[in-house]
């Protein structure tokens, strides 16, 4: 219908305060930057070396295969942490708020 409005089988929407957007908002990004900080901390620390010339270099290795695979499923959960800004970021839209509220 083109409108916000919700139809006649759906409940009706409470509007949340410009700060209630603003804050969940904010507290969002804060997720998606710290999640992002640990990913990138964690792949610097991933280093490979050539097993057969060091001691315990298979095992070393082993260890840096668990922490990528880690990362990336880390890399997983920033997706959906990524995904969940962007939708409350769409409701505050919807809810008329302009972008100093949608994007603090």
């Amino acid at each position: 219908t083109g409108n916000d409005m919700p139809g006649p089988h759906e409940p009706s929407r409470t509007r949340a305060s410009a700060q209630q957007w603003k804050n969940a908002i904010q507290a969002q990004k804060n997720v998606v930057t710290s999640l992002q900080k640990q990913i990138d901390e964690l792949n610097s620390s991933i280093h490979y070396v050539e097993a057969n010339r060091y001691r315990g270099g298979v095992q070393h290795n082993e260890r840096q295969a668990e922490k990528q695979a880690q990362a990336q499923r880390m890399e997983m959960q920033l997706q959906e942490q990524k995904r969940s800004l962007e939708q409350m970021q769409e409701g505050a839209r919807r809810d008329g708020y302009g972008s100093a509220i949608y994007d603090p």
